[in-house]
């Protein structure tokens, strides 16, 4: 048998048992993938009760994958000093991110965000996959460059976790005129945030579920797949600001952080800050974000849904929509102070605009 027949039969194998491994691995993926993420609770409904003074509006438009992706505007009072588009995390959607969302207004901003496709308000009976979220944020971002109104605002981008690597990603597909970027305790690729758990939960075969999980996702998504924080940011020519806390239990700060500083770090307009004992929740105050995955901790044992129903009649979902609506405002107030002077670097002067 001659050596190209060796070859090819060998690679008709390999081929075969990763096809084979890919079929029997479908349910394993499933899973993690192939369900809702985070229905709304009633809690952005009792967090506007609770803020009358907020001006808001629906958002929604198609994505390209025939869903309908949900979310809101809040809007500050008088014309916006710019747009910032911002992108929840991984088991979240934006009833996380109200108050974050309430600060940058009051600060001036118009807020776009949005809840991703199977998450939230938005319509998909799962969320497929993490490469998903990237294709979402350019199905957002296409939506705003047709918008008569909102394409002519300056354009500001946040994102956490799994935002910040949709946001990031997004970058492959192009550059989008951003004016600055705030990437939260972004994780780079899709293995990256997997990591801890399989390495947790599978042991020894760690490395061949993650090879299975990149493997698939690459099924799923094409080229998508691949893109990757580090990738998106080569494109990126505005202020980039990228934070991490180093005891951060969910994205390993080193396969994360540390390598998109190192890819950047030279770059005069990217800014790293490096926090410790701030978690993955970098935006909650620690002590808050402690209690509040205690008492999540609670409910799930006692099987208890976190509902309105359940606010009404039970102290721990009180206890927990008290803290929801807290946040970090010293924090919060750098990020403003970085995406003003990000505003006054590139000399906007927005005028005024009467008809939104």
């Amino acid at each position: 048998m001659g050596t190209v027949k060796v070859i090819v039969i060998i690679i008709v194998i390999v081929l075969a048992v990763r096809a084979l491994a890919l079929k029997f691995f479908a349910p394993v993926y499933g899973r993690f993938f192939r369900m809702r993420m985070q229905d709304s609770t009633g809690f952005l409904e009792f967090f506007l009760k609770r803020n009358p003074d907020i001006r808001y509006e629906e958002f929604s438009c198609e994505s390209s994958i025939g869903e309908t992706i949900r979310g809101l505007i809040f809007k500050p009072e008088g014309e916006p000093r710019a747009l910032i588009v911002f992108t929840h995390g991984y088991n979240r959607s934006i009833e996380n991110y109200l108050k974050e969302a309430k600060l940058f207004a009051d600060a001036g901003f118009m807020v776009l965000f949005f809840d991703g496709v199977g998450a939230g308000r938005s319509s998909g009976e799962s969320f497929k996959g993490l490469p998903q979220h990237i294709i979402d944020m350019e199905d957002v971002l296409t939506h705003v460059e047709k918008d008569e109104y909102l394409s002519g605002l300056p354009l500001l981008l946040f994102g956490h976790s799994w935002g910040g690597y949709a946001m990031n990603g997004a970058g492959c597909y192009r550059d989008h005129g951003q004016k600055a970027m705030i990437s939260i305790s972004a994780f780079n690729e899709v293995t990256d945030t997997l990591r801890p758990f399989a390495e947790t939960k599978f042991g020894f075969w760690a490395p061949l579920v993650l090879y299975l999980m990149k493997a698939f996702s690459k099924r799923e998504f094409g080229k998508v797949a691949g893109f990757t924080s580090v990738k998106g940011l080569a494109n990126a020519t505005c202020p980039v600001l990228v934070c991490q806390s180093r005891d951060d239990r969910l994205i390993s700060f080193d396969r994360n952080f540390t390598k998109i500083k190192e890819r950047y770090e030279g770059r005069e307009n990217f800014t790293f800050r490096e926090f410790d004992g701030r978690d993955h929740d970098m935006l909650t105050p620690p002590e808050n974000d402690r209690r509040q995955l205690q008492i999540l901790k609670t409910l799930r044992e006692e099987g208890i849904q976190v509902t309105k129903e359940e606010y009404d009649r039970n102290p721990l979902v009180q206890e927990l929509w008290e803290l929801q609506g807290e946040t970090d405002e010293e924090l919060i107030n750098t990020f403003i102070d970085f995406y003003n002077n990000a505003l006054k670097l590139k000399g906007e002067n927005h005028e005024p605009d009467r008809r939104y």
